[in-house]
């Protein structure tokens, strides 16, 4: 029974060493633990209990300021190609969100997010094929602040949508299906989508 509580306690410790990104180990270490004869509850019950607490401490690696250090070095055909706008509409949606987007307040410990990021996290998102975690991770950001930002931004977007989306008039609409049958060779297509 000594020997067990030893082996217990041995184990206790590499787990209390351990570090967050061998994963592997912990379950290694669990199960050892779970094959020992004289098991006593209490100690098999302590090292569940750290094995959980080092898998909750889990940290994901995150680019720590890509925006402040990638995104603005990024060229115009970079920056077009990732969030799929030029600089310049990504500037008139900045100053438009700026006026429209409200303060968010729910950041917990961090410093508050800038129009320019939130509307970088939610470009990305919406012209990537990715989850909201990698989203999270590029911009350090957890996947709860991601989905967060990229509603209030969304939000704000469709509020200021009728100001800035103009539908053309019926003679304006003539002449943008002239040139285009004239460009392309279809004939009518404004006409087709509206």
């Amino acid at each position: 029974m000594a020997g067990a509580k030893s082996k217990h306690l041995f184990l206790l410790q590499e787990l209390t060493d351990f570090e967050e990104d061998n994963e592997k180990q912990t379950v290694a270490l669990l199960h050892e633990s779970n094959r020992t004869k004289h098991d006593s509850v209490g100690v098999t019950s302590a090292v569940m209990t750290a094995c959980s607490q080092t898998l909750l401490q889990e940290r994901h690696v995150r680019m720590p300021n890509y925006y402040g250090d990638v995104c603005i070095m990024k060229s115009d055909a970079d920056f077009v190609a990732d969030y799929r706008v030029s600089r310049r509409t990504f500037t008139k949606l900045r100053d438009l969100l700026s006026t429209q987007l409200p303060t968010d307040s729910s950041h917990g410990g961090s410093p508050p997010m800038s129009v320019e990021e939130s509307l970088c996290i939610t470009l990305w998102y919406l012209g990537n094929q990715c989850c909201m975690r990698d989203v999270g991770d590029r911009f350090n950001a957890c996947k709860a602040t991601v989905h967060r930002v990229v509603r209030r931004v969304c939000s704000a977007l469709t509020q200021m949508a009728p100001t800035v989306i103009h539908w053309p008039t019926a003679d304006e609409a003539t002449t943008v299906t002239t040139a285009f049958e004239t460009i392309a060779g279809f004939p009518g297509m404004l006409w087709r989508c509206c």
